[in-house]
């Protein structure tokens, strides 16, 4: 009885470790794949090979080495053949040497390799083989009996070798050294970002673009399809503002290959929109950055002439068409235009968090209007011009005076655009939320009416006995002089 208690218990404990094992088992069979690949998978004695390490699936974190199963074979150029990349990594790549005829297999050894998102091991796994040969030795030629003198043919050989290397030059400039010339600004507007890709494409080296407006230095991140390509350029490029555009050359070198890259910016050209309001000579301001801003705002862009873009354009909102300029001093102002494209009056673009947009005006009172509001004068406020519009350019500072009263800490009351050129009085709070406003203005202290007309009667009876007075003493006194 007891054997067979005893033979239950081992059979219960063997099913409990098998259950245990064999997640860790699946687990362990999902590995990060490796993809090991070569520039040769049979060389001759004495030549060499390059390795290429590629790592297919973006979701690991590998971390292995490569192992050489016959160092007689072959044998690493690298000084170490460690391995460690994170997801999104290069490929890397090593270089071996052949040393005697056999074959050799060029495979994974797992360090600590892991899924990326889980943290779990996922030990790497790869391999190939490479097979190296003898080198093959041309024939003697057999004795010969004289003949006829002949010509030299060294120098023919030796241009078919000049041709067979030009062919093959010719073939590799096909494909570009560059990867990607990634423009980035230096300039104060979108610092550090990168305003401009360009990806060379085979047997084109002359590139131009566009640069946003008020960008005065950039700099140069390239990118090559392999390490040993060497780069000759300048790295940090400052655009005169004299200058419609600028140009410069990126040289890449690959042993014997060279490649030049001519690339070509341009400045936003300028819109034959203008604008004269008294001192103020404005232009449009042309910018895809302003334009993607006032999309998001929920305005149209229009072209007054789809054919001739230079024209200018406008921004449409509820039936209202709007432009955007600037002065030299980079200030910039917004105008509502009529139906003929012309100007109106200026306007204040601001919205709230939710991106709703209003639009003020600047309405100037009359001089006998002192109206108070809470004792507060009507004079000229600060607002905030829309955050979308105003981050889209920092270096245009957008006139953000308005007149108004102050309502209280956080609020003013001031116009808001109606209809076409209407305007009405509006409650706008520090978070740019504005809506319509009714207020009781304070009570200016009149003198009544009677007051004024009595008052009138008695200066001008007392100017009528001031007259009298004088005429009746002045007489007198001329008679006692004579």
């Amino acid at each position: 009885m007891k054997t067979k208690r005893c033979s239950l218990f081992k059979l219960i404990a063997l099913i409990m470790v098998i259950s245990i094992c064999m997640p860790l088992i699946t687990m362990a069979a999902k590995g990060a794949p490796v993809k090991l690949s070569s520039s040769k998978t049979k060389i001759t004695v004495g030549d060499k090979a390059t390795i290429y390490v590629d790592f297919s699936n973006q979701n690991y974190y590998y971390r292995f080495q490569l192992v050489n199963s016959n160092n007689g074979v072959l044998s690493f150029s690298n000084n170490t053949t460690y391995v460690e990349n994170s997801p999104a990594g290069s490929p890397k790549s090593f270089t071996v040497t052949a040393k005697k005829p056999g074959k050799s297999t060029i495979s994974v050894k797992d360090i600590d390799s892991a899924n990326y998102d889980t943290e779990k091991p996922a030990p790497a796994y790869g391999s190939l083989t490479i097979e190296v040969v003898e080198k093959t030795t041309k024939p003697k030629p057999k004795p010969s009996t004289p003949k006829a003198p002949q010509l030299d043919n060294t120098e023919q050989e030796k241009k078919t070798v000049e041709e067979l290397e030009k062919e093959e030059l010719a073939q590799r400039m096909k494909t570009p050294l560059i990867k990607e010339i990634d423009i980035i600004s230096n300039s104060q507007r979108l610092k550090g970002k990168s305003i401009l890709s360009i990806k060379p494409e085979s047997q084109k080296f002359e590139y131009s673009g566009e640069l946003p407006g008020n960008i005065d230095n950039i700099s140069l991140k390239i990118s090559t399809i392999k390490d040993d390509v060497e780069l000759e350029y300048q790295p940090n490029i400052t655009i005169e503002k004299d200058k419609d555009s600028i140009e410069f050359v990126i040289k890449a070198t690959q042993d014997k290959l060279v490649q030049e890259f001519k690339i070509t910016l341009k400045k936003p050209e300028k819109s034959n929109f203008q604008i004269k309001e008294g001192n103020k000579e404005l232009e449009l301001i042309v910018d895809p950055y302003m334009d993607k801003a006032m999309e998001e705002l929920g305005f149209e862009k229009v072209f007054i002439n789809e054919e001739d873009p230079a024209l200018g354009f406008y921004f449409s909102l509820d039936k209202k068409n709007y432009i955007i300029a600037a002065d030299k001093e980079n200030n910039g102002y917004i105008y509502l235009l009529d139906e003929k494209n012309n100007p109106v009056k200026e306007v204040f673009l601001v919205s709230n968090k939710d991106k709703k947009v209003f639009m003020l005006v600047n309405e100037v009172l009359g001089e006998n209007d002192k109206r108070l509001l809470k004792g507060n004068p009507y004079e000229e406020q600060e607002i905030t011009i829309s955050k979308l519009l105003t981050d889209s350019d920092p270096t245009i500072k957008f006139n953000n005076k308005i007149n108004g009263w102050v309502y209280d800490e956080d609020a003013i009351i001031t116009h808001g655009l109606v209809g076409k050129e209407g305007s009405e009085l509006v409650y706008m709070d520090s978070l740019s939320n504005v809506k319509s406003a009714f207020v009781q203005f304070d009570e200016i202290q009149k003198i009544p009416s009677d007051i004024i007309k009595f008052g009138g009667y008695g200066l001008w009876i007392i100017t009528l006995i001031a007259f009298i007075i004088y005429g009746i003493t002045n007489p007198r006194k001329s008679r006692g002089r004579h």
